[in-house]
């Protein structure tokens, strides 16, 4: 009877064990789709052109090892090479790498990229301070003061023609009661839209001089030497 229940216990284990290694073999052979397109790159670009066509998005198919967990876009790097392309219209293929060692690109969708390059150019734009929020209660802004007043901006000429000024955020939080300054390296605003699209800045550091003043007490009537006469004082 003990022999029985044996033979079916180490059954029984056997059975799991294969389940455990199939359920695992099928999870490391399963494709998964990455639920958020990934931006592609563009490496190895010549500094006689700049990217003028937006970059498309792509997206990735990978399998992935039971314990390597979620999944998220900025595991891959995906890009196509540049490298010895000049001015023109070109049908790159991408390339798509995990950085995780327990994941593994399957396909990238789509597999190819129409990137455009044009000569670089150049123009000065104006550099304008953005504040948002405000210092301690008790202070006001007085100034800011930047390093360069105009900055030079280098990419494609269909890019450049649209481009005024170069908006320069600072943001107080409530808790500035003195100067200050701060450098600040200059990257292409969100509202620009470049999605991929490149330029360059010169300078590409600029300095901001924040200046905060203690705000002036309110002068009322009251402040003065003397108070205000009344109607009756007046008349007497």
């Amino acid at each position: 009877m003990n022999l029985l229940k044996n033979i079916q216990i180490r059954i029984l284990a056997v059975l799991s064990a294969l389940l455990l290694w199939m359920f695992v073999v099928g999870v490391e052979n399963y494709v998964f789709l990455l639920p958020n397109e990934v931006q592609v790159k563009v490496t190895n670009l010549s500094q006689n052109v700049s990217v003028a066509k937006e970059l498309s998005k792509v997206k990735i198919r990978y399998r992935k090892q039971d314990e390597a967990g979620t999944i998220s876009p900025n595991e891959f790097e995906v890009s196509v090479d540049a490298q010895n392309l000049t001015e023109g219209e070109y049908n790159l293929p991408i390339s798509a790498i995990s950085k995780n060692p327990k994941v593994s690109v399957v396909a990238v969708e789509p597999a190819t990229l129409n990137l455009r390059l044009e000569a670089n150019t150049s123009k000065e734009i104006a550099v304008e301070a953005v504040v948002t929020g405000t210092p301690d209660k008790e202070f006001e802004l007085k100034e800011v003061k930047l390093s360069s007043e105009k900055v030079k901006v280098s990419g494609a000429s269909s890019l450049l023609g649209s481009l005024k000024s170069l908006p320069i955020k600072v943001n107080l939080d409530g808790t500035e009661n003195a100067d200050f300054s701060r450098k600040v390296t200059l990257e292409a605003p969100m509202e620009w839209n470049l999605n991929g699209k490149t330029v360059s800045f010169d300078p590409v550091v600029i300095q901001m001089e924040i200046e905060i003043r203690r705000k002036k007490p309110l002068v009322t009537p009251d402040s003065n030497s003397g108070s205000t006469p009344t109607t009756d004082e007046t008349s007497s």
